[in-house]
Order: structure tokens, then sequence, then C-alpha cells
């Protein structure tokens, strides 16, 4: 009889163990349906630069929401630097660097598709001399709360050389919306006038 009341003993407790498992798996699982998040994030699709004798660079971004809080992307505006840390920017005043349909809200689960076209010869010189050329977003954007960000997210080295574009990179990442991001200008390939 010894035997029998130690596996009974046994049985008892492991039906508590996975008891308790049970309840803290269902309890984790009601956590992640009910909270609330933003995570809206912004990557790079395309860079085209064979229009326009390679003077303009149109760029397409996905923008996507894959928190469960609705998002304000109030203003996108592309701009270039020739500096290779991105300290100081240009764009053109007429506002043909900033993304056409801002503002707008995207809602849990939602993508949005933003295309702009940037004159990066206009902005930067077209001389004959190879200059390098910086391409970024400054995105202003605004949660449920309130809380307003504008973050600057640099994506893309190109070479400029008598008013075209000639050669380039870009970062290939996904930036999230909260934090300015400068990753590109530690890459060891960032001048491509070399």
């Amino acid at each position: 009889m010894g035997i029998f009341s130690v596996v009974r003993a046994l049985k008892d407790e492991i039906a508590i163990v996975l008891s308790v498992f049970a309840l803290t798996m269902s309890g984790v699982s009601l956590y992640y349906q009910v909270r609330e998040t933003d995570a809206v994030s912004l990557r790079l699709v395309e860079i085209d630069s064979t229009t326009e004798k390679s003077e303009r660079a149109v760029v397409q971004f996905v923008i996507s929401n894959a928190g469960n809080l609705p998002y304000l992307i109030s203003e996108i505006k592309m701009v270039v630097s020739s500096s290779p840390d991105g300290k100081g920017y240009g764009y053109p005043s007429d506002g043909s660097t900033s993304a056409k349909g801002t503002p707008f809200v995207l809602d849990k689960g939602q993508m949005k598709l933003v295309e702009v076209d940037i004159p990066v010869a206009q902005i930067v010189g077209g001389g004959k001399k190879a200059i390098p050329a910086y391409l970024g977003a400054v995105v202003t954007s605004a949660d449920v709360n309130g809380e307003v960000h504008r973050v600057e997210l640099w994506y893309a080295a190109l070479c400029v050389q008598s008013g075209m574009l000639v050669n380039g990179i870009n970062s290939g990442k996904k930036f999230p919306l909260k934090e300015s991001d400068y990753s590109l200008f530690k890459r060891s390939d960032l001048n491509q006038c070399l």
C-alpha cells in the first residue's frame, strides 16, 4: 500500500503544478491582450533615381502601426545633408519634399505607402566635383496621449556628380518613430563618392 499512496500524492502535486502553470499562462495571455502599445515604424521601400536625368530621387516608404493604438503622422519631410555626421540639412522651402497626404492617422494594424520626390542635386549643388549626399526623413507624429515626437531618420548615402545621382546605398532598416537614428553615419562604406 505504501507505493500506491506515494503515487497518489505525486499525482496530486503534479496536478497542482499544472494548474498553477495554466493559471499563470492565462494571466500572461490576458495581459498581452489588454495592454496598450504604440509600435509605429517607417521602412524604406525604394529609391528610384532614374527619372529626369538622375537629378532627383523618388523615395517610397511604408509606415506601419503594429501596436494596438491609433497614431497620428502630422508631417514627413525628406531632407538632404552633405555632412558625414548628419548635422545640418537642407530642403526646398516650397514644401516639395514633404509627403503628400499628411497629416493622417494610422489605426492599429494599418500600413501606408508614402512617396516623395527629392531634388537632391538642387539641394547639394550640381558642380563637376563628386559630392556625397545623405538622405533623411524628419517625421513629426503624436501618440494617443498627446505626446509629440519629432525624429530624424537617416536612410541613404548617395553620390552627386555633375548634377546627377551616380551611386548609393541604403540602410535597409525599419525605424521606430520614437527616437532619431543616425546609425547610417557609422557605416564604413558611407562615402559613395570614393
